[in-house]
């Protein structure tokens, strides 16, 4: 229940025009990098709660991959 509320609190502000504004210049600071199954295509993807590190990722094509580092392996 207490998730729903947020949700819809944050959706109800975001409407309302508060959301925060991010300057072009931080898109920049960004860099990607390949983190899911080798030609394949994710179409899951869960984290476990109270342990930042801790990731699985379905694949399209069948197959569950987990990282224990954040993405690293």
């Amino acid at each position: 229940m207490l998730n729903r509320l947020a949700f819809i609190t944050i959706l109800f502000f975001s409407a309302l025009g508060f959301a925060q504004d991010i300057e072009p210049e931080h898109y920049n600071a960004i860099q990607s990098r390949h983190i899911g199954p080798v030609g394949n295509r994710v179409i899951a993807v869960v984290g476990v709660p109270g342990d930042d590190l801790i990731y699985y990722a379905g694949a399209a094509s069948g197959g569950i991959w987990k990282t224990v580092d954040g993405g690293v392996n």
